[in-house]
């Protein structure tokens, strides 16, 4: 079995460079408004401009080579896994350029993804309609793609529309995600499983 990981933000820096760089063990990563090049920015992202007066121009080239061949970016040349890709593009942390980039290099290397954008929201999602989209799409996209006979969701346990989502353990049983009686209840009714109300 291949590992999963999910990020956002710069926890998205190791989601993106774990299937970059180990699509072998790394089956997928869920991007949310990732950064995957530190080089961006005209390299304020590495001190370049701050330091053009304190460092050599052979120094900041060294920097900059660094940077670059630790950005997720570098690594789309041996990138095999499929990626969702969630970005809003009003996003003022987290330029949704970043992920625009990374969209067209992936596409050039022939790997499989989903973009979802949330158009006119920002990198937190303050609209929480665009936050249960997101978690609706992430576990969708799981149980889809990766985990079919493993997952379901808790549909409309708790109004969640199917953001929660249970985990199937090797023996038959349920990991639910949340000691609420009620999504207990309906997570029982929906897998048949009697032992959980």
């Amino acid at each position: 079995m291949q590992a999963r990981v999910l990020g956002g933000s710069y926890g998205v820096y190791l989601t993106a460079l774990a299937p970059g760089r180990n699509s072998d063990i790394f089956a997928t990563g869920v991007d949310i408004h990732g950064v995957h090049d530190f080089t961006s920015d005209d390299g304020s992202r590495f001190g370049a401009n701050g330091w053009r007066f304190e460092r050599t121009p052979s120094d900041v080239q060294a920097l900059a080579t660094t940077v670059w061949e630790s950005s997720p970016v570098s690594a789309v040349k041996t990138w095999r896994s499929p990626v969702p890709l969630i970005h809003a593009d009003e996003d003022r942390n987290v330029r949704f350029g970043q992920t625009v980039d990374l969209v067209q290099r992936l596409k050039a290397q022939g790997v499989s993804y989903e973009q979802i954008t949330i158009v006119d929201d920002t990198h937190h999602f303050v609209r929480y309609a665009n936050q249960k989209r997101v978690n609706a799409a992430i576990a969708e996209y799981l149980e889809r793609k990766l985990m079919p006979n493993t997952l379901t969701s808790c549909g409309d346990a708790r109004g969640c529309a199917g953001v929660c989502v249970v985990r199937m353990n090797h023996d038959g049983r349920h990991d639910i995600p949340c000691e609420h009686p009620d999504l207990r209840r309906h997570v029982a009714h929906a897998t048949g499983d009697q032992r959980e109300q």
